[in-house]
């Protein structure tokens, strides 16, 4: 592995009290999220992400995307260029070099971005590729957000998977946000990150083992969700970072390209 990072796509300001750990306290405030996309560049010079964020259209026109209403709905901050493709060509990577989207799952604010990636495979649960194909929109997921990749790959992660066959990025359930949803370890053995996805929106709710609001009232599967932040204690007991995809607070601390 030659080199490690995440970037943001821009950020979502929402109402706080559906994220915090005290909503009555949090009623008339915001909070900032991030939309976190991990960055892997292997040594042969191919890069893996693990989600895609907002595509660079989105990030130019969200309501033209999105529609006014989602757009205002979600929150959305962005600015053209804060897109992965944007951010990753001021790195000097190009499209063509990103080979594989590990998607935790397939909301559109996950896996938007992969239209500007029409070369890499998507790689996602197999009941999350059922779930977006049957969904549809009001369940989060687009039907144009994979419309331009040539390579899909649904798998079973009810065991451990080795993405690359080496032990760099490594797969596993962790339904329960959706029908599908996966955690995603990458890294070395001296540094080691877990992409959790919408698995936690706050990493209070793995010391307090309680799901936020807006967890619940999305969630695919409700029981799920604890016995989801079992494993991620777990692996962060090991001396893992659990990456949540919108906790900026995590963000902040990660390091970039």
């Amino acid at each position: 592995m030659r080199d490690l990072f995440f970037l943001s796509t821009g950020k979502m300001r929402v109402p706080a009290f559906v994220f915090s750990e005290s909503p009555a306290r949090d009623l008339f405030r915001a909070v900032t999220l991030s939309a976190t996309v991990g960055v892997v560049e292997r040594a042969n010079g191919s890069v893996v992400l693990v989600d895609a964020g907002w595509s660079e259209a989105t990030c130019q026109d969200p309501a033209g995307e999105l529609g006014w209403l989602k757009a205002r709905t979600v929150g959305v901050v962005l600015r053209a260029g804060e897109s992965a493709i944007a951010q990753l060509g001021k790195l000097g990577i190009s499209a063509d070099r990103v080979t594989h989207i590990v998607a935790t799952h397939l909301h559109f604010d996950h896996i938007g971005g992969a239209v500007d990636f029409p070369n890499a495979e998507v790689i996602c649960g197999g009941p999350e590729y059922s779930a977006w194909k049957t969904k549809g929109y009001r369940a989060g997921y687009r039907a144009a957000d994979l419309s331009k990749s040539g390579k899909i790959r649904p798998i079973d992660a009810s065991q451990p998977v080795d993405l690359l066959g080496d032990g760099s990025i490594m797969l596993r359930d962790g339904s329960g946000h959706t029908a599908g949803s996966l955690l995603v370890s990458f890294g070395t053995a001296e540094q080691r990150f877990l992409h959790v996805g919408d698995a936690v929106y706050q990493m209070w709710e793995l010391a307090k083992n309680r799901p936020t609001l807006f967890a619940r009232s999305q969630a695919f599967d409700r029981t799920k969700l604890t016995g989801v932040f079992d494993q991620i204690r777990g692996v962060e007991q090991s001396g893992v970072t659990i990456v949540p995809s919108h906790d900026d607070d995590v963000f902040q601390r990660l390091p970039r390209g």
